[in-house]
């Protein structure tokens, strides 16, 4: 199957798509996931003018779903501690995404417990037949989506990237977000970037979060000076 059947595929289960730079999970457009779409004609071309373009899936409620993303051994184990159903599942190169029907409950970032992220509106996946480091997403449980009856504690939390990070020469994530003081305000402000960066937090959740954790330091970080 070419990148534009796919896309295609995505676009029957009546998820909104859009283009994602050739081998990465960057988005190709300027406006990453608020370009997603569902026409047919228009998704056509736009695969048609960049052949070789990843496949970005918006999450929530513009696509009908929210995602649970596993990431490596960690994540499995962290998933482990949930009571979840059954459900669509692809491979990601490092994990897993397991794909449920939407759930306004579910907020998209990450760490919500180790290595586990969420994506549900203003997010974003890269969807199967893309390839990421050699790697191709597949389809590894072709299930019916399930739907979330009781939603984890853990994903309502709105102040994402909460959970508590191991020291011992980790970044701990949860100070970073609570604030610190003058001398290691503009290193952990950076750190906390790359990190939101890493996890491919989508940019506008990680501008809320820079800001928060701005806010917080001792005394508060401008981010205007």
């Amino acid at each position: 199957m070419s990148m534009l059947d796919h896309a295609l595929a995505a676009v029957e289960r009546g998820w909104a798509v859009f283009p994602v730079k050739q081998g990465e999970k960057r988005p190709a457009t300027g406006h990453g996931f608020k370009d997603a779409q569902r026409d047919k004609l228009k998704v056509s071309a736009t695969w048609k003018g960049m052949p070789n373009a990843n496949i970005g899936i918006a999450t929530g409620l513009v696509s009908g779903i929210s995602v649970i993303d596993v990431d490596g051994d960690e994540g499995v184990a962290s998933v482990k501690t949930l009571d979840l159903p059954e459900t669509l599942t692809f491979k990601s190169p490092h994990g897993f995404h397991l794909i449920f029907n939407y759930h306004p409950d579910i907020h998209t970032g990450a760490g919500f417990l180790p290595s586990l992220d969420a994506r549900g509106d203003g997010g974003y996946i890269v969807g199967p037949g893309s390839v990421v480091g050699g790697v191709t997403y597949k389809v590894l449980r072709d299930r019916p989506i399930a739907t979330l009856t009781t939603v984890p504690d853990c994903f309502k939390a709105k102040s994402r990237l909460t959970v508590p990070v191991a020291t011992g020469g980790r970044f701990d994530t949860a100070q970073a977000l609570a604030g610190v003081p003058e001398k290691r305000r503009d290193d952990t402000l950076f750190r906390l970037a790359a990190k939101l960066r890493n996890a491919d937090v989508p940019e506008d959740a990680a501008v809320r979060l820079l800001l928060e954790a701005a806010a917080n330091c001792t005394p508060p970080f401008d981010p205007n000076v």
